[in-house]
This record gives C-alpha cells, structure tokens and sequence, in this order.
C-alpha cells in the first residue's frame, strides 16, 4: 500500500521549485494510492488533480479544496460518489472505469454548481435503462455527458418521462445491491492464491478483484527484479574503430547520415551533411585533421577520409537556417595539383593503342547475310575503271573495221 506522503508530493511538485502551497496542479497516478489524505491541507491552491490508476476506494479529503476545478479518478476502485460538496469551483469529474452501480448518490453532485462535463464511461450504470435521461435530469448544470453535448431538446423529454424514468433506476441500483452483496461473501469465501494460479482464476469484475490484481502485479514486478535468468545474454557493444591496424583512417557512418563530398575542386574540398533542422548546433563536434574529418553528431559518430592532405585550420563550417544542413569547406594543401593517382590512370591511356580505344561494336546475326553483300556491292563500286590509253600519233581510224567484243569469262 502507498501512502501520499509530503516527500512524494514535493517530487511530484518539480514543475513548481518543490513548492506545494502555492501548487496548481499535481499527478499522482499509477502508484497504488488506496486512500487519499493530507492533499487539502497542503494543497490549498491546487486546481487541477490526476489520481487515475491507483486503487482508491472512497473520494474523502478533497471537500476543502475550494479552487479545485478537475480531478481525474478513472480507473479506480470507487463505487459511491460523495465527499465533493465543498470543491465550490469543481468544473469537471472524470470517474471513467469505476464500479458506481447506485446511481442514487449522483444526487450529492446537485451542490456543485460549476460542474459542466461527467464521465460515467466503463462503469456498471452506464448500462441501465434510462441511464443518460436520469443523469441529465438530477444534474441540470451539466452541459456534457460521457463526451456528448446534452441538447434542450434531450433534457425536455428526459424531464417528461422522469418519474418512470426514476422508478427504473431505484429499481437496478437495488438489484446491482444484492449483486455487491453476493461479491463481497464470495470473496472473503475464496483461498488467496499467487502466481500463476491467480491469474489463471475465473473471477467477476469487482473492486476486491482489481485490487488484488494490481497487488499481485506489483508484486511480481519486485519479484522479479532481482532474478537473474539461467542462460543470461552477454551484452554486445559493437566497437567503432576509426583506424586501421597499420594506422590508416577509415570511413565510419554506423547511424547512416546522409552526405555529400565534392573533392574535384582545385582548391577547396566540400562536405555537406544532412542534419535534422530541429537539432541543436552544440550537439554537432568537429575534428578536422590533413587526412581526415571525424563529427560527433548528437552522440553519433561520422568519419570521412579525403583524397588528399587538407588544411585543417583555415576550414569553415556553415549550417542552413532553412534546411538545417551543414556545410564543410577546407582548402587543399596543395591547391591545383594533380592527382598522383589520376595522373597514373590519365598516363595509362595514353599508352593504350589506337585499337584498344575504338569502341567494340555489336554483331547483328539476324542482317548479317544483307550486311555481307551491301558490303561486296560497295566494294565493287569502289573500284576504279580501267584507264584507256591515249592513240599514238600515226593512229588512223578505219570505219571498215569492227569494234573489239569483249569476252565474258
């Protein structure tokens, strides 16, 4: 059982230097509170109060709480609404997912003037007959019911049929009495039982059987904190090594940032990093070297390696206001020389001959046969006609005679 203690309200009251009396707003939820106390005495300022997820039973000690104004209690023990009629300023009550079957003490709400939004959600009301109608008529200052706005219109004939309306909610809220009743004998009836066979229990919903789920849950959890498995798993941390065995920086990205370099420029060598735009510059170091850039970008580490030797302290470093991205720029130590390596490959094929460089074209098999004799027929017209020779002198040109034939072969 957790008890609400000054020490706890103090952490809890971190927001506000440590400071209760003048504390506005305070969570206490998810501890296994059973019982509220000493909150309106040391509260008294307080408007705003989160006890949802505990295990209360009663709402008690909040009557005083003059300038509270919401208290969230879903997810409690809580059967009876009573205990408010002091909280003057109370503007909106959250009981979603608790066990209020008498709807008879929803009358204990009619001194909370200001009260304009319930909820009822999850609890065993919420399913009678004529339940929004009653609510909506006993309580006039609500505005809205479980989230729904409640219209004139609702409220008129929820009026009309009240006295019907009425008579069934006595009706149910008895019978939902002798149902607790049965609950409460079986329970005091039945072996405690843990671990498995708690779990593996048939049980009605109750607010007994809730509490002692989260008792159990709870211990558990304590149980099993300082139980240390059979086969337990070493923990593997992957060692980044920014170089080599022989003393060579190596290029390191293990979270994958996204980058750019341009190394072509004859005197500057540039590195652009995509950065989240929201992340803080403080969180981005650099340590430029000649032969290498290594950044601790939020923790994570990045290394590049350049080409060539750099200058490290004549670098600039600039980040985007728009995109967030930064943007290296250091000059080359030795600005416009070339490459030794590109010189080596721009020698290599100087050397390489005429035939090497010509590009290999591809064989049509399918025109191959046509290709063979457009070629033959170009060939044939490439060749030159016989040149005839000039007459002699003396040469005399008789009519008589024939022309020469010529022999085909």
């Amino acid at each position: 059982m957790v008890f609400i203690t000054e020490e706890l309200v103090r952490k809890r009251a971190e927001h506000n230097e440590l400071e209760i009396g003048s504390l506005e707003e305070l969570s206490l939820h998810q501890l296994d509170i059973e019982k509220i106390e000493h909150i309106d005495k040391w509260c008294k300022q307080l408007k705003i109060l989160y006890l949802h997820s505990n295990i209360i039973f009663k709402i008690e000690n909040v009557s005083r709480m003059k300038k509270l104004e919401y208290i969230n209690l879903t997810l409690n023990c809580i059967e009876v609404i009573e205990g408010m009629e002091g909280c003057e300023s109370l503007n909106k009550l959250d009981l979603t997912a608790n066990f209020v079957g008498d709807m008879r003490h929803l009358k204990n709400l009619q001194k909370n003037e200001f009260l304009k939004t319930l909820y009822l959600t999850g609890n065993i009301c919420c399913k009678y007959e004529y339940y929004r109608e009653y609510v909506i008529t006993i309580l006039p200052q609500l505005k809205e019911l479980d989230g729904e706005v409640i219209t004139t219109s609702e409220r008129l004939e929820a009026k009309r049929i009240f006295e019907k309306v009425e008579n069934a909610i006595e009706r149910q809220s008895e019978l939902y009495l002798e149902i607790r009743e049965r609950q409460k004998f079986d329970y005091e009836r039945k072996a405690k039982t843990t671990g498995d066979e708690f779990w593996n229990e048939e049980d009605e919903d109750s607010p007994e059987n809730r509490r002692d789920m989260r008792i159990e849950a709870t211990r558990q959890k304590e149980e099993n904190k300082d139980h240390k498995p059979m086969f337990e798993k070493p923990d593997y941390k992957r060692e980044i090594r920014y170089f080599a065995k022989d003393g060579r920086p190596l290029n390191v990205n293990p979270s994958g940032v996204e980058f750019t370099i341009d190394e072509d420029q004859p005197k500057n060598v540039e590195l652009r990093l995509k950065i989240p735009k929201f992340m803080d510059t403080e969180l981005i170091d650099i340590d430029s070297q000649p032969t290498y850039i290594r950044l601790s970008i939020n923790g994570k580490p990045f290394q590049i390696v350049w080409k060539e030797e750099v200058k490290p302290d004549d670098g600039t470093a600039q980040r985007s206001k728009i995109t967030g991205e930064l943007l290296i720029k250091i000059p080359k130590l030795n600005p416009g020389k070339e490459n030794p390596k590109e010189k080596k490959e721009a020698s290599r094929k100087t050397l390489e001959p005429e035939s090497q460089k010509e590009e290999k074209k591809t064989v049509d098999y399918r025109n191959i046969v046509k290709e063979a004799e457009q070629g033959k027929k170009e060939q044939l017209k490439k060749k030159e006609k016989p040149k005839t020779r000039a007459n002699d002198d003396d040469f005399v040109d008789d009519l008589g005679i024939p022309p020469l034939e010529t022999v085909k072969r």
